[in-house]
């Protein structure tokens, strides 16, 4: 009999996000974060999503919102590249994107 490698399952919750697309369009992305999304931060900025003071410096810290926002986007989209989050998110945006983070 055959044995088949572990399916990976997406289980985190998501959250629906709005970023800037092409041509000034508006496209909603899936927004979540697993243990992988989470080491992926960590690996990235030094910074680990699982401290307080993590979350009071987001708002100051423009290459941790980009590490987060790409972090969170990779497990439903896994085609983006960091340079594609980075490119989706606006400043004007991060009123509505920040809280969208936060809640996932």
């Amino acid at each position: 009999m055959e044995t088949k490698a572990p399916v990976a399952i997406k289980r985190a919750p998501t959250v629906d996000v709005q970023l800037a697309g092409e041509n000034y369009a508006t496209v909603t992305y899936k927004l979540a974060y697993d243990w992988h999304s989470i080491i992926t931060v960590k690996t990235m900025t030094g910074k680990s999503p699982l401290s307080s003071e993590y979350w009071s410096t987001l708002d100051d810290d423009p290459a941790l919102i980009s590490a987060i926002l790409f972090a969170g986007l990779n497990l439903y989209q896994p085609e983006l590249t960091y340079d594609d989050a980075c490119g989706m998110l606006l400043p004007s945006q991060l009123g509505t994107v920040l809280p969208k983070i936060r809640e996932a």
